[in-house]
C-alpha cells in the first residue's frame, strides 16, 4: 500500500495497531517504502502518525535517502520541514542525501538540500568522494556549478587515489566541467 498510495488502506493498517515503524520482510519501513516511490499523501500519513521523519532505520534504509535517490523532491521537502536529518545517510558509508542527489542528477534536490544546509564538502567515509567529484564524473555540469558556488572544495582529493573533481571531469571528457574547475 505504501509503494502503490492507496492512503485508505494505510490508514485502515495503522488504525489496526500496526507499529508504522515495523520493517516489512524486506527491512524497509512504510514510510521509506512510500518516500522511494514518491507517495506525498501516505509520507504525510505515516508522519502524523508517529513515524520517524529519519525513519526507525538509519543509513539507506531512511526515507531520506529513499526518496532523494529516486527524485522525489516534494517528499524530500516534507521530509525535511518534518525535521529529517539532512545528513541522515552518512552513518554506515557517508553517503550523504547531497551525495545522492549529485550522483544522480536530481539537480533541484541537489539545490534544495544546499539551502537547507547540506554539508557540500561531506565525504564517503571509504572513498573520500564528495558531491562534486560524483557530478564531474557524471557530466552533471549545471550541479558541478551549483556546488561551486556552494563552497565545495575543487582540489578535494579521494582517499584511495588521491584524485580530484578535475581528474574525474578530464578522464571522461568532461570539458565544460575541467573549465569550471579551472576557473
Amino acid at each position: 500500500a505504501g509503494r502503490t498510495g492507496h492512503k485508505e488502506i494505510v490508514q485502515l493498517v495503522l488504525e489496526n495497531s500496526v507499529d508504522p515503524e515495523s520493517p516489512t520482510n524486506s527491512g524497509y519501513t512504510l514510510i521509506s517504502i512510500a518516500a522511494e516511490n514518491g507517495r506525498l499523501e501516505v509520507v504525510e500519513l505515516l508522519l502524523d502518525r508517529g513515524a520517524k521523519p529519519n525513519g526507525a532505520r538509519r543509513g539507506r534504509a531512511c526515507p531520506l535517502f529513499c526518496a532523494t535517490l529516486k527524485g522525489r523532491e516534494s517528499v524530500v521537502r516534507l521530509l525535511l520541514d518534518r525535521g529529517a536529518d539532512i545528513e541522515s545517510s552518512a552513518e554506515a558509508d557517508g553517503i550523504t542525501p547531497l551525495i545522492t542527489a549529485a550522483c544522480f542528477g536530481h539537480l533541484d534536490l541537489v539545490r534544495l538540500l544546499i539551502e537547507r544546509g547540506a554539508n557540500v564538502n561531506e565525504r564517503e567515509l571509504e572513498s573520500g568522494l564528495t558531491a562534486l567529484h560524483h557530478a564531474a564524473n557524471e557530466g552533471f555540469e549545471e550541479i558541478v556549478a551549483l556546488l561551486l558556488e556552494a563552497g565545495a572544495d575543487p582540489d578535494a582529493v579521494t582517499s584511495n587515489s588521491n584524485e580530484t573533481p578535475f581528474d574525474y571531469a578530464s578522464r571522461k571528457g568532461h570539458d565544460g566541467i575541467v573549465q569550471l574547475l579551472l576557473n
